[in-house]
């Protein structure tokens, strides 16, 4: 959704912390029929997220990609194909 973090964080600062749904289905994560059905099943996976822990995180994953080159470890990334959920872009970017 454009410009959804810059509004979350504008409104967590005018108004304090307030829940977010996520937009995130279980068909989006797998194709798996049975991972689907445990997915959806499962009372402990909840779509409220809290404002101040979805602006912490886009914070903190920008700044692992900026900083990927402290890491000194050897470092076994997943990266997306067909994805919906999340950006190609910071993962390709991770490597340079």
């Amino acid at each position: 959704v454009p410009f959804a973090k810059e509004g979350i964080a504008l409104w967590q600062k005018l108004k304090g912390r307030f829940f977010v749904n996520s937009y995130v289905k279980a068909n989006l994560l797998t194709h798996d029929q049975l991972r689907i059905a445990s997915f959806e099943s499962d009372p402990l996976i909840t779509r409220p997220i809290a404002s101040n822990i979805l602006v912490e995180l886009y914070q903190h994953a920008a700044r692992i990609v900026s900083d990927a080159r402290a890491i000194t470890v050897p470092t076994q990334l997943l990266l997306s194909g067909s994805d919906w959920v999340v950006r190609h872009g910071p993962q390709h970017e991770f490597f340079v």
